[in-house]
């Protein structure tokens, strides 16, 4: 597996169907903001209706933001350019990680799986199940046992997805034993993206890319903080190409 390292510019569900694929998107807004996240490499805007996605403080009617994208770019050996791109009606981007062959893509294993895109989840129910997961009748909830720890290698998808805390050391995620995801903030919101499921709207070259970002806030009484949304990205390049 190699690494790409890139600068980045800087329960409510809905839909938009583009010319690429249906988005979906959640919104983020367990402190002083409110955050619309979409599960096609676009944040902080509601793409269904093109308007502003991030308001702050949460319920004033103020937008900081009306959009956000990712981009990536890269040469490779012979210097020939790929990118991932996106704008206001179009991305690169798909929801769900690498996989081997375009077809996986389209598989209703993976769709079901991966066709969304987005885990929300709270640090108040990863407690609770920690505390819990041994009581008599016991039940996982969906947040814990639906995140995305590992994926389907025989479709050519990584092992380990999704951080979580693995209890026996075996690499595989397994909430009925007691394992639990590993997120930051009070609440999260996950998103799985690759740029490998499609061809390209903007007419690049894949370049092979999964991103991991992970979106979170705090409650805080500390006004810096709850008023904040934080974001983990992490980029990996599952193709064959080494990229500058």
């Amino acid at each position: 597996m190699k690494r790409l390292i890139l600068s980045l510019p800087l329960l409510l569900t809905g839909i938009h169907s583009s010319a690429q694929q249906t988005v979906y998107f959640n919104e983020l807004s367990f402190n002083n903001t409110r955050a619309a996240i979409n599960n096609n490499g676009t944040f902080f805007n509601q793409y269904a209706n093109q308007l502003a996605g991030y308001e702050v403080p949460k319920n004033s009617g103020k937008k900081a933001i009306y959009f956000m994208n990712l981009m990536g770019a890269g040469l490779d050996v012979n210097g020939q350019l790929s990118a991932a791109l996106s704008d206001y009606v179009s991305s690169d981007f798909s929801p769900g990680p690498y996989a081997t062959d375009a077809q996986n893509y389209q598989s209703p294993d993976y769709v079901s799986r991966f066709g969304v895109s987005l885990w929300v989840i709270e640090q108040t129910a990863i407690n609770d199940h920690i505390a819990h997961r041994n009581d008599a009748g016991y039940v996982v909830p969906a947040a814990i046992s639906d995140w995305p720890g590992n994926g389907n290698t025989a479709n050519g998808e990584s092992h380990i997805l999704a951080p979580f805390q693995d209890l026996d050391g075996d690499n595989f995620y397994e909430p009925e034993t007691g394992e639990y995801p590993i997120i930051r903030g009070d609440k999260a919101i996950l998103s799985i993206l690759n740029d490998h499921a499609s061809i390209h709207s903007s007419g690049a070259n894949q370049l092979g890319l999964e991103l991991h970002i992970l979106f979170y806030q705090y409650n805080s009484d500390d006004p810096a903080i709850n008023n904040t949304t934080f974001i983990l990205s992490r980029w990996y390049n599952r193709g064959t190409q080494a990229y500058t």
